[in-house]
């Protein structure tokens, strides 16, 4: 062949070449504006999330996360979260459709939220459940929601983000005051709570902690039922206010030396973190140690105004 022919031939090629590739990536834009990455596809199409992708389709809800014009953010806890929650496929299958629908809800926000944009340290956001609030911290320990972790965040769809998180997030039914006038071991407090007139307050929709003394404790520094009867209304309600902080406060959000403000005014709590325990900032005494036997049961326990804890001496 001529060398002229070849340059031609060559140029030909190149033109040919360059053509097939332009068409092939025009043709991978169109193919990328078409494709499905709304949170219910994203969520679909993730193998460990396959436990929430059901619930959402068993409750309709997968139809709301898949529409475009509105964006949202899910924590989304993985297959294993479902299985340690004890709620397997067969269950999500039979659960009542109200129960479950309730269960889903409480795991969304109505907003689009990045995990920098996360509360620091804590405060409340509003899950689509009802009026049910999310408790939400940003903390040198990670990120958290009602407690548990925040493992993988910002994963991208394109009507929101999601978050995968260690745990299911069960919603509550109770307020911190509900749960203190049901639990035997608490009934002193119960009765200081109602000589005191404080009851109201943490039966307030808030975001409150309460750090709960039992019978033996409240006896061991001297508050039995006849010193309850015999106090002031103020006097119980000081007593009250160094167990009660402003803020929600899970055993996720504990770090050495941090501290947090109880309703006593001026009265600081400073925390410890192994193990974990508070005390009146500037007391001697040895920090209250919370009780963490049962996680959602002695500790962590979530209400619909805050987080309880169980601990082992009335706070000095």
């Amino acid at each position: 062949m001529k060398p002229q022919s070849i340059r031609t031939f060559g140029a030909a090629c190149l033109l040919l070449t360059g053509s097939f590739l332009f068409t092939s990536c025009k043709k991978g834009v169109d193919g990328g504006k078409n494709k499905d990455n709304s949170i219910s596809a994203v969520l679909k199409n993730h193998p460990e999330l396959s436990s929430l992708a059901t619930a959402l389709q068993r409750t309709g809800l997968d139809t709301i996360l898949a529409q475009k014009g509105r964006n949202y953010t899910i924590f989304a806890p993985n297959n294993d979260a479902f299985s340690a929650a004890g709620i397997s496929a067969a269950k999500i299958s039979s659960m009542d459709i109200n129960q479950l629908n309730r269960l889903v809800k409480y795991h969304v926000l109505e907003k689009q939220m990045s995990a920098l944009e996360f509360p620091m340290p804590s405060d409340t956001v509003k899950s689509m459940a009802d009026t049910l609030n999310l408790f939400m911290s940003r903390n040198p320990n990670g990120t958290f929601v009602n407690g548990e972790m925040v493992v993988s965040t910002d994963i991208h769809a394109d009507n929101g983000s999601i978050h995968v998180i260690s745990g299911v997030l069960i919603p509550p039914t109770k307020t911190l005051a509900q749960v203190v006038i049901e639990t035997p071991r608490f009934s002193l407090v119960y009765a200081a709570l109602a000589k005191s007139g404080f009851m109201s307050r943490v039966t307030d929709r808030a975001k409150f902690s309460f750090f709960v003394p039992d019978d033996a404790a409240m006896n061991a520094a001297g508050w039995n039922s006849a010193k309850i009867d015999a106090s002031t209304p103020l006097e119980v309600t000081d007593l009250l206010k160094h167990h009660v902080t402003i803020t929600n406060t899970f055993s996720s959000d504990f770090y050495d030396n941090s501290v947090i403000y109880s309703f006593q005014a001026g009265t600081i709590l400073q925390i410890f973190k192994s193990p974990l325990g508070l005390k009146l900032q500037g007391s001697v005494a040895t920090p209250s140690k919370i009780v963490n036997t049962t996680r959602g049961s002695t500790y962590d326990v979530v209400t619909t105004n805050g987080v309880l804890h169980e601990i082992d001496k009335v706070i000095l």
